[in-house]
């Protein structure tokens, strides 16, 4: 089980994980808030931001790179935890 902090403080990310990890094998909750911004679309924000400032959007792959270099970090953890036996049975 992975959790985003969604506004958690670390007293309170501590005690959730501390809960989780009686009920799953492998528990961890992210400093990270709204994780789900980790899964956006790379030609969609590159879009977005062009159209906001009136410029025109950066290409798709300049977006992916600024995408990698923000979430490079979660992803390598979130690998580790799924190499830790996630998705392998536990609830």
């Amino acid at each position: 089980m992975v959790l985003d902090g969604d506004y958690r403080s670390d007293h309170e990310r501590v005690a959730l994980e501390q809960e989780l990890q009686q009920e799953f094998d492998v528990a961890h909750v992210l400093r990270r808030k709204e994780i789900e911004n980790c899964f956006l679309s790379p030609s969609v924000v590159a879009r977005t931001i062009g159209t906001r400032q009136g410029e025109s959007p950066a290409s798709e792959e300049e977006m992916e790179e600024l995408l990698a270099s923000i979430t490079g970090e979660l992803r390598m953890l979130l690998r580790q935890v799924a190499g830790a036996g996630l998705g392998h049975g536990q609830r």
